[in-house]
């Protein structure tokens, strides 16, 4: 009985046992922190050739805003293939988010998988970074400058009178096409030939020019400009 009971015992201990290296196995990592400060001023030194900021949201929140000379590799990029940042293994290795919550997490996995200098930073939502954007955004132009890009780089421009037919032909700016914003509407590869030129939109009051401006950034064009409209600006308007 004796025995049997030594026996009992002995099972108990070495299941407790292996319960508690279970338990610290699954400790998390210590992960080191940046302040969003520090971020910036490591980007602004001299070390900054030998760090590697990364921002670990997805692809959309990186376009709408991130940190100047970051990269986007997402928090399931790094989950889903460790060794995707195997490049910058021998440099310091900044991660953010919005938060720090998938930074550290991105962070706390790297450091379990071989990378020795890497920080988690405070998220775009903790610091005031000054954010740049992928997002193309419709530039406001004003008449003169209009003119001055018809008369010097004529050949890189396309002028867009984006009223109605009647309104085109009544006057319009020399040398401009006529793409209705209905017609743009419509279709947004209706100006695709001009893909590759800057893409100056105008309109009486810069209403309409403005919404086929927003259309056309959204489908992709890059360079596109809201001029003042023709009754904000004395053009002198030439008719059909």
């Amino acid at each position: 009985m004796k025995k049997l009971l030594a026996i009992s015992l002995a099972a108990l201990i070495s299941v407790g046992a292996i319960g508690c290296s279970k338990k610290e196995s699954a400790a998390t990592v210590d992960v080191p922190v940046m302040t969003g400060q520090e971020v910036v001023e490591l980007m602004g030194s001299a070390d900054a050739a030998d760090a590697v900021v990364i921002d670990v949201r997805k692809a959309d929140e990186f376009a709408a805003g991130h940190i100047d000379g970051a990269i986007n590799v997402t928090l399931e990029d790094i989950q889903a293939n460790v060794n995707v940042l195997d490049q910058y293994k021998d440099k310091k290795i900044v991660l953010y988010c919005n938060s720090g919550n998938r930074s550290g997490q991105a962070a706390a996995l790297l450091l379990e998988n071989g990378y020795t200098d890497v920080y988690n930073a405070d998220g775009v939502k903790k610091y005031e970074y000054a954010l740049v954007s992928d997002i193309a955004e419709v530039k406001a132009m004003s008449g003169q400058e209009l003119l001055d890009a018809l008369a010097n780089r004529a050949d890189s421009v396309v002028v867009v009178d984006v009223r109605k037919a009647e309104e085109f032909a009544a006057g319009h700016i020399d040398g401009a096409i006529n793409v209705t914003l209905e017609d743009i509407q419509a279709d947004a590869n209706v100006l695709e030939q001009y893909k590759d030129k800057e893409v100056i939109l105008y309109c009486n009051s810069g209403n309409r020019s403005g919404q086929a401006g927003d259309i056309l950034v959204a489908n992709g064009y890059s360079v596109v400009y809201n001029a003042d409209g023709v009754k904000k600006f004395s053009y002198d308007l030439v008719t059909e």
